[in-house]
């Protein structure tokens, strides 16, 4: 289950919005003050992560509906089974709990018209397509007793009356014009509709907030907690040897006071007779301490303010991970990661969000101003917010990536030569194997080169900007085409007439230069022999995610960032590979000294 959008109405600047989310990384950029930072913390109010809370302050200043609207659109399962008010499963798609697009549609509304905010003051729906029929008064909200009379007065059968969810499909199929529907908002918070709402609930993400942007000192709260919960888990695994030890040195604590009050009673009953024993204990957590030490000795909160960030942001990462170990989703929030990280430093981070992004499990979400970050995401990553007449509107079109360049001040680097290919997969081979390959590397290295290597799909705002510069500049490039593109073979005859070059690739796709023996041990799968024998033309991911009901993004990962690394010449000219491969980079080198 993933967020697909975000709706905030009168929250804070956000008067009334609705913020599309990519399935696995977002970026969200905009000016100070433009309201990235409340993107986050609503989601936190909304999944009642604990980090914020609402106040009657946060309601938009303009209006005079004090009612907060936080709403969140899930991409869900359809078939996914959920108990909703019985012991039989459902689907949220049979009871048309559904919106118009089939997605889950939660929306949380406070009214904020009083001094403060109490449990009364929210309440929750749920945003569907619903029958009309039924839109004043919709099945879900009705008791057993209820539904039975609803399926007699229409003069209906149910095998059994006893499970509520039967019963609402069978008045359900009665409805004479099925087609007839209603967007409507079905209260979750009131009488039966409570035990739905609790269903759905626990199906929902697990959401992580982590804040960089407070005060670092050595005594804060933020330093100090995630230490001291380090310390509690560890004593929570011995939790019940430690309660068996508490209560032996108890009981030898009262027994010695009983004795010593029957002693006392022999000299001074009225002293003894006026005192019981009262035994108090400290928690076990404070008999402990715990720090991270480097070589030398020096502690966590003596350290730099971007060390310690970088320490709290894995300890909460790996928190996360570890809460998410049970199968259900997790999204991440992030402020402004790179806070008080060298440029490297946020190098490394962006990378280890984006692959954490890469689990299908996981979301996430960061705010930031680092134009190193937002050079690294893709258009669909990136969200750009923008102040239009005291309104927050999502930048979209075709100007959203040249104002984010223009707001951050990215500009192109390029180098004298580079190379393009279809997309990031491609970027990633040719990188790896070029670094992996002793012969290739020695042939023509890209490190040492500076040379870029630019997808011309699936890119990110770096290649972006880099390819709007090259359109109008003479720089060669090398052109390395998949053959499964008629186009691209267009293409390619096209460019070779220029100063630049472009070669097709043999086989189909770059996975067809994995030999069979390298996949078939790394997934532990068998391939028929006309498979086999085809190998350079079948759909090898396609086939992959047949024989192990894997994610073609799943597999494409475990090939380009584990398998490619395995990759030998020896490898290469056993499958027939290795004198075309070696002509790239050949030709690579060419250009680059004519360059």
């Amino acid at each position: 289950m993933k967020i697909k959008k975000l709706i905030l109405k009168n929250f804070r600047s956000h008067e009334d919005i609705e913020i599309p989310l990519d399935d696995s990384f977002n970026a969200i950029i905009g000016k100070n003050d433009v309201g990235k930072s409340s993107v986050l913390e609503a989601l936190d109010i909304f999944f009642e992560g604990g980090t914020i809370k609402l106040d009657p302050s946060d309601c938009n200043v303009r209006t005079t509906n004090k009612k907060v609207t936080i709403g969140v659109v899930f991409d869900i399962d359809r078939t996914h089974q959920i108990l909703l008010d019985s012991s039989v499963k459902t689907t949220l798609e049979k009871e048309s709990l559904l919106n118009a697009d089939g997605c889950l549609e939660i929306q949380k509304v406070w009214d904020c018209s009083g001094k403060s905010i109490t449990a009364r003051s929210l309440s929750t729906f749920i945003h569907s397509y619903y029958f009309s029929e039924f839109k004043g008064d919709p099945l879900i909200t009705k008791k057993n007793s209820d539904l039975k009379q609803l399926l007699e007065d229409k003069g209906l059968e149910c095998d059994d009356q006893k499970v509520n969810s039967k019963l609402r499909e069978s008045i359900y199929q009665s409805v004479v014009d099925s087609t007839k529907k209603e967007n409507v908002l079905i209260q979750l918070d009131e009488e039966d509709a409570k035990k739905t709402w609790n269903s759905i609930s626990k199906d929902l993400p697990m959401f992580f907030l982590f804040q960089s942007d407070r005060a670092n000192k050595d005594s804060d709260k933020e330093v100090q907690d995630p230490l001291k919960a380090i310390t509690k888990e560890a004593i929570s695994q011995v939790e019940e040897e430690l309660q068996n030890v508490k209560r032996t040195i108890e009981t030898h604590i009262d027994t010695l006071a009983k004795e010593t009050l029957e002693k006392l009673k022999e000299m001074a009953p009225e002293i003894a007779n006026s005192l019981t024993p009262n035994i108090s204990n400290k928690a076990w957590d404070s008999l402990f301490s715990f720090s991270f030490e480097g070589d030398q000795k020096i502690p966590i909160n003596k350290r730099g303010s971007g060390v310690r960030r970088l320490i709290l942001l894995n300890y909460f990462r790996a928190q996360a991970d570890k809460k998410s170990a049970d199968g259900k989703p997790a999204i991440y929030a992030f402020e402004e990661p790179e806070t008080s990280q060298h440029p490297n430093h946020q190098t490394l981070l962006v990378n280890a969000l984006l692959e954490l992004s890469e689990n299908d499990k996981n979301q996430v979400l960061i705010t930031t101003h680092s134009p190193e970050i937002a050079k690294m995401c893709g258009d669909s990553n990136l969200i750009f917010l923008i102040d239009e007449n005291k309104k927050t509107k999502v930048q979209s079109g075709d100007n959203k990536l040249r104002e984010i360049c223009n707001t951050l001040g990215i500009l192109p680097y390029i180098c004298k030569f580079s190379v393009f290919v279809e997309g990031k997969n491609d970027v990633l081979f040719l990188k790896t194997i070029n670094q992996n390959i002793p012969e290739l590397k020695d042939l023509f290295n890209f490190d040492d080169t500076g040379t870029q290597i630019l997808p011309l799909i699936g890119g990110n705002l770096e290649n972006w900007v880099n390819q709007g510069y090259i359109k109008d500049s003479n720089i060669k490039g090398f052109y390395l085409f998949d053959k499964d593109k008629k186009e691209y073979r267009e293409k390619a005859e096209e460019i070779n007439k220029l100063t630049s070059k472009a070669s097709v690739t043999t086989r189909l796709m770059m996975e067809n230069y994995f030999p069979v023996e390298l996949i078939e041990d790394k997934f532990k799968v068998s391939f028929e022999k006309s498979e086999k024998d085809n190998w350079g033309e079948i759909d090898i991911v396609g086939k992959l995610s047949e024989k192990t009901d894997k994610k073609e993004k799943v597999i494409k990962n475990i090939l380009f960032k584990e398998l490619s690394k395995k990759l030998t010449k020896e490898n290469l000219e056993n499958a027939g590979t290795w004198e075309e491969v070696n002509s790239w980079f050949s030709t690579m080198k060419a250009m680059y000294q004519e360059s």
